[in-house]
């Protein structure tokens, strides 16, 4: 086997040299002397990736000058080690596959080391949830970093396109990122996009934990999974009020605290707590599970970094049997910035967002992150809040694929019974009022749409109706685009 691979990795060496389709095939899927597993093909790579990195161009003569330069020459086979990939080179037609055996080939061998690893240390009796966590985080690292492609010519842009189109065409809007629940909302922003970063912004009390709730339904009603990461409350105050939503429809509703209380009453059988607790957790696993493969992960550890809820984003992304849809934040004003690279808060928000941009493209899934305003926007006549209220928040604005804005004119005790609705231009009553503003959308339109707050279940909801269909059921209804 070790022969095989040398003698293939001569081949992609010598195609590189030999043709320019070969070379660029090579560095768009190779990134690394690391796949090359002798001294001379590793260091005959350096010196084409040098070369092509300070804009020369690559051939035999090339490649043998500047291997003298860096040193290399030796470790080359000098002259007639380079000269002798070239001879016989096959065409580049085959690079590409070439390319991807030995990238195979590699992650076989990172198997076979990661599984050793684990076996020393099992042998060693070492800390078993240390060996799990990092036997997790370099299987899973090995798994995203295989086979990515990063650049793409025009004809792999045209199949790109034609494919996308075809799996819209076939699955509708969930081809191409998480159906929006709020029939309003999705005439502006039809999806959660695959590989966009959503900020939603608000002061508190205007219903962003709430928002989340419709983020989690709408991954459910897709049948795809999502990861909370809840730094603020814990997996179980999370649950409840997912629970207390379940309500929002039934002839009574009930809030979290009281499906909490209920327990107080255990000893009656004609209690909450026997009447109707079982049958709100029986809906909320048929809710979020699907063919027993759950749909909802809550990760309720404070305090987290970029790095830890990476690891954990691709371990979920790995286990989960439905598939990772989405991710949310709640919310990156308590992220630590492990990096320490800004100097204040601005800055490390800035790090933290630009940062889970990067999450999203990677994963190709939607990034949802919670912002908290501060008091600036109450200081205004309108509390409506603009985009101007995130410039003090790092570069959020400018990360951001979309920005949303929660608002709840009753919160305010000077906004009185009555407020002009941002649709329809009427005067409607306030209460329960709310608007989710869309002031930045990188592929769409702006705008605002009206939802009712349901203060019993902290839930958000159509206004027209409080029953809640998954997108796709609703007769007449077709893709917004």
């Amino acid at each position: 086997m070790q022969q095989i691979n040398i003698d293939l990795e001569r081949t992609i060496l010598g195609c590189s040299m030999q043709y320019p389709d070969g070379l660029n095939s090579m560095l768009e899927l190779i990134d690394s002397d690391k796949y090359f597993t002798s001294t001379q093909t590793k260091a005959i790579y350096r010196v084409i990736a040098d070369l092509t990195a300070n804009g020369n161009g690559v051939d035999l003569l090339t490649v043998t000058e500047h291997s003298r330069r860096l040193g290399l020459y030796k470790d080359c086979g000098e002259a007639y080690g380079i000269t002798a990939l070239t001879m016989g080179a096959p065409y580049s037609y085959n690079q590409k596959t070439n390319c991807a055996i030995l990238i195979d080939r590699f992650t076989l061998s990172e198997l076979g080391r990661v599984s050793k690893d684990i076996g020393i240390k099992v042998v060693e009796q070492l800390n078993p949830y240390e060996i799990s966590d990092t036997a997790m985080r370099e299987l899973v690292e090995l798994q995203f970093k295989a086979r990515q492609r990063h650049t793409y010519d025009t004809d792999q842009l045209n199949r790109l396109i034609t494919d996308e189109l075809v799996d819209i065409a076939k699955n509708g809007v969930s081809a191409i990122g998480v159906p929006v629940g709020l029939r309003s909302l999705r005439r502006i922003i039809p999806c959660w996009g695959n590989g966009k970063l959503i900020i939603v912004a608000a002061r508190p009390g205007m219903g962003k934990t709430s928002f989340v709730q419709n983020v989690i339904n709408d991954c459910a009603d897709a049948s795809k999974a999502v990861l909370l990461f809840s730094l603020e409350m814990d997996a179980r105050e999370i649950s409840y009020r997912l629970m207390s939503s379940l309500t929002t429809n039934m002839q009574q509703r009930y809030s979290a605290m009281h499906l909490k209380a209920s327990a107080t009453t255990a000893d009656d059988i004609n209690s909450i707590f026997h009447t109707v607790l079982p049958k709100v957790q029986d809906k909320f696993k048929q809710r979020y599970y699907k063919d027993d493969a759950p749909l909802l992960f809550i990760d309720d550890k404070g305090g987290i970094n970029i790095g830890y809820l990476q690891n954990k984003a691709r371990e979920i992304a790995a286990q989960s049997r439905a598939g990772l849809g989405c991710i949310v934040v709640d919310y990156i004003g308590l992220m630590d910035d492990s990096s320490k690279n800004g100097d204040n808060k601005s800055d490390r928000i800035g790090n933290i967002t630009s940062a889970l941009k990067a999450i999203a493209k990677d994963l190709q899934i939607p990034v949802i992150a919670l912002s908290q305003l501060s008091r600036e926007v109450e200081k205004r006549g309108d509390k409506r809040p603009m985009l101007s209220d995130l410039r003090s928040s790092g570069s959020i604005e400018q990360d951001a694929d979309s920005v949303l804005f929660l608002y709840r004119p009753e919160y305010y005790p000077e906004t009185g019974t009555h407020i002009i609705h941002c649709e329809s231009g009427m005067e409607v009553p306030a209460a329960g009022y709310g608007e989710v503003i869309v002031a930045k959308n990188r592929n769409g339109g702006l705008g605002s749409s009206a939802f009712k707050f349901v203060p019993e279940t902290t839930t958000i909801v159509d206004e027209t109706s409080e029953a809640r269909q998954p997108y796709y059921q609703e007769a007449g209804e077709t893709a917004p685009f």
